[in-house]
């Protein structure tokens, strides 16, 4: 059986009895293989797009009976690269650009959440502008190019931004005219960066990822990014303890001057994607095809016995298959559908637009809310943004296997999963709302409401992900990345409603919260329109590597109706996350 995963071909040998035998699977991020027999040309691995290391002899946890401990791990050189990236980028992003920013703007501000609110409506106005000639260039000049020069401008930006706060000083009473409007624009910087980051760097991570699995590997991107989001408000924490854990700007330029350290990394880092590393269009379907070649072979081989023998039936003529058998509602109902999945990118756009517009007037006061209006010192507030990462990612993971097998193992579907999430941390807002002046004495019970729901609001980014890129042809991913700037754009441009709305209200941050539960209400009604678009199962009918969702529709019947011929011991080779190989690979990957 040939199995492929990221740009690499393993070829193994499984004995099978009466359709029972154990299959050594590989975990799709990290492929291992076994060291190449000598003389043994079939175990040729061709590691020139992957990053290759060895586990240690000392490491138990990758021993398997019968195989050599020395065992080897390979990754895409690509998804190596962006899975550092992520992890350096939440730790330097979640460090200063959140709640260190917001109160060092407010403090600047005296007390205003309209600097707040303007200033990140700059970072998403430069978002906004430079989103579409970003993705353009990375289409045509290449991804890697553009992420250099990405790079380029983190290190650039994050210089100028440390000179910027050396000439503000830490004075709060003195008057700052300009300061503003320099830290606007050093914002904008930031904008178009960032906007390098979440576009032509994961349209790369796209492209280096093989079809039908993509949601597995975003929730490790995902999960990277989220787990390292919360080393950031750690190491505030350590620094606010150090400092005086005082909301001055003095301690607040310290932990931004650190954060702009990190950011210099991160440039760096991305001088080193490279394009020639992606898969090809043929290597993305190679494990698919190399999946539906296999169980073909079983079910010639071995075919499935039921309790009474099956006699062979004479073949049918086609006119007469077509009369006996008309086609079933679930069939016709695919193919009424299937004209409309071109939709599916577009309500995807619409509906991250609208929850970007809501969430962007509460988002960056939460922190301000906990320090105004709750009370909470510098480190109370941070560990709340450590908890919130770690109960996102786990969310995110739970989030994944509903969707893919569910609790009785059927899966839920990516868009129903996303959904239900998405309903329950709209409720949790709301709660916040109208529980108001119990809650805002409460923090021991508001705070496990706040991490919640907000881990369940964007548990489902991995699903949403894997759906876009799933229904968006190769050379037109950029593109689409990009336009998630525009999202941003309304997420940071509606934060300067919310800082107005704020300080109508007088501080009162609810008011803004219930404005925000409302917009995201119909953002939730905007999802529910991809329910009878997106296939349950993952893989039916994606539009990526086909030129119509017609002959993508056709990819998914002959690989339905081939499945349903194969051995059912075959069967849990299609679940990509959970293997069902060795006990020590499953525990190893059910512990993530």
């Amino acid at each position: 059986m040939t199995l492929i995963g990221d740009n690499t071909t393993t070829t193994t040998t499984t004995a099978t009895s009466g359709g029972q035998g154990e299959e050594a699977l590989r975990e799709p991020l990290l492929l291992a293989a076994q060291s190449p027999t000598p003389g043994d040309d079939n175990n040729h691995v061709d590691d020139s797009k992957n990053i290759v290391f060895a586990a240690p002899n000392w490491c138990c946890c990758f021993r398997r009976s019968g195989v050599d401990n020395n065992r080897v791990f390979r990754i895409n050189h690509n998804v190596g690269l962006n899975l550092l990236l992520c992890v350096l980028y939440g730790i330097s992003d979640s460090l200063w650009s959140g709640t260190v920013l917001a109160a060092y703007l407010k403090t600047l501000g005296h007390n205003a959440n309209a600097w707040v609110g303007n200033v990140e409506a700059a970072n998403g106005m430069a978002s906004l502008l430079s989103a579409l000639p970003v993705g353009y260039l990375a289409d045509t000049l290449g991804r890697s190019i553009v992420l250099k020069a990405g790079g380029i401008l983190l290190i650039v930006t994050a210089a100028l931004h440390s000179l910027l706060l050396v000439w503000i000083g830490t004075d709060a009473a003195k008057e700052h005219p300009h300061s503003e409007v320099a830290l606007a624009a050093i914002m904008a910087l930031w904008g178009i960066g960032g906007g390098i980051v979440s576009g032509p760097a994961q349209a790369l991570f796209a492209d280096s990822t093989p079809a039908g699995q993509r949601s597995v590997y975003y929730t490790y991107l995902f999960t990277a990014y989220s787990v390292s989001s919360c080393l950031g408000p750690f190491l505030a924490i350590i620094l606010f303890q150090t400092l005086g854990d005082n909301w001055n700007l003095h301690d607040l330029r310290i932990i931004l001057w650190v954060g702009m350290a990190m950011e210099g990394c991160n440039g760096i880092l991305m001088m080193f994607f490279d394009d020639e590393k992606a898969l090809e269009e043929d290597e993305v379907d190679a494990e698919g095809d190399a999946q539906v070649e296999t169980i073909t072979e079983n079910s010639t081989e071995n075919p499935p016995q039921d309790e009474e023998e099956e006699q062979p039936q004479p073949q049918q003529q086609p006119s007469e298959r077509e009369e006996e058998e008309p086609p079933s509602s679930s069939s016709t109902n695919n193919n009424a559908h299937s004209k409309y999945q071109w939709m599916i990118p577009y309500i995807i756009f619409v509906h991250s637009l609208v929850f970007a517009l809501g969430s962007g007037m509460t988002v960056k006061f939460f922190p301000l809310f906990f320090k105004d209006q709750v009370g909470m010192s510098p480190s109370q507030v941070q560990v709340v943004y450590v908890l919130v990462p770690l109960v996102l990612a786990l969310c995110s993971g739970i989030g994944t296997k509903l969707a893919s097998s569910g609790l009785c193992g059927k899966g839920w579907g990516r868009v129903p999963t996303a959904l239900l999430f998405k309903m329950l941390g709209v409720s949790g807002l709301y709660s916040m709302v109208v529980f108001k002046e119990t809650l805002d004495h409460q923090p021991f019970l508001l705070v496990p409401i706040y991490i919640l729901r907000t881990a369940l609001m964007n548990a489902s980014y991995p699903l949403e992900e894997s759906i876009l890129m799933d229904y968006v042809p190769k050379q037109e991913r950029a593109r689409w990345k990009s336009l998630e700037a525009i999202a941003m754009f309304g997420w940071c441009g509606s934060a300067a409603l919310g800082g107005w709305a704020s300080d109508h209200a007088h501080g009162d941050y609810t008011y803004t919260f219930s404005i925000t539960a409302m917009i995201q209400t119909l953002g939730i009604l905007t999802w529910a329109l991809l329910l009878p678009l997106v296939p349950i199962q993952e893989g039916n009918g994606a539009n990526v590597n086909s030129s119509s969702v017609e002959d993508a529709q056709n990819t998914a019947d002959n690989a339905e109706t081939i499945q349903q011929s194969a051995d059912p011991a075959e069967q849990g080779l299609q679940e990509p996350l959970l293997s069902q190989g060795p006990a020590t690979v499953a525990t190893t990957l059910n512990d993530r």
